[in-house]
């Protein structure tokens, strides 16, 4: 009875932590994974995910810890995709550059493992990326601690790094609502971040909320 009982609440905090993920609240997704993750710590699937959703919040670290505990696996390249974003992140450029390689090997035609191989081998590039990430990690705790102008600023900034990333566009969008900017200006700002990730479920939904907004 008591194993039943786990298993049915390992399963509930994993449905959870993969809805919270898909809709972009990725601390609350993180808060239910690690719940199934003590349930059952040896589960390969619950350990990337929670990782993902670490990964997700900045803490690329922290992400690394868990992917580690996974053992390499070439037919799931999201796994191997996660953590050579990761280790880029954290500026180990021969290791990222391996596994999008191995990545690129494996699937020669996907946009995303090519763009960044080659990020990883630019000297320039790679640095201004991953300081834009940086940035981005900092506009994030200026916005827990309710600093949106400094916040914006700051996005600001990361833009100018690296003008073509989508995530920096969404979160421009939620702190020009916070700071009550021109309803327009938001919208564009969401807008931007579909046009760069047109799959982003999260993006769509806060374009679709700024357009009923324009609509009032």
């Amino acid at each position: 009875m008591y194993k039943f009982i786990d298993n049915f609440k390992e399963n509930y905090f994993y449905r959870r932590g993969l809805r919270f993920i898909q809709k972009a609240e990725y601390n609350k997704a993180r808060y239910f994974f690690e719940k199934a993750f003590l349930l059952n710590p040896k589960d390969n699937e619950i350990t990337f995910y929670l990782g993902l959703s670490l990964m997700l919040m900045f803490k690329y670290q922290e992400a690394l810890n868990y992917f580690e505990r996974i053992p390499p696996d070439y037919n799931n390249p999201l796994m191997l995709s996660s953590m050579g974003f990761s280790t880029l992140m954290m500026r180990k450029w021969a290791e990222a550059r391996d596994i999008f390689a191995k990545l690129v090997e494996i699937n020669p035609k996907n946009k995303e493992y090519n763009k960044f191989y080659t990020l990883s081998m630019d000297v320039i590039k790679r640095e201004k990326f991953v300081l834009m990430k940086e940035k981005m990690a900092l506009a994030d705790k200026l916005m827990k601690e309710r600093k949106y102008q400094e916040a914006f600023d700051v996005l600001n900034d990361a833009k100018n790094l690296v003008p073509d990333d989508a995530e920096i566009y969404n979160y421009l969008g939620i702190i020009s609502i916070e700071l009550k900017k021109d309803p327009m200006k938001t919208f564009t700002f969401f807008e931007k971040a579909v046009l760069l990730d047109p799959k982003n479920r999260g993006y769509k939904e806060n374009l679709f909320l700024a357009k009923k907004k324009l609509k009032k």
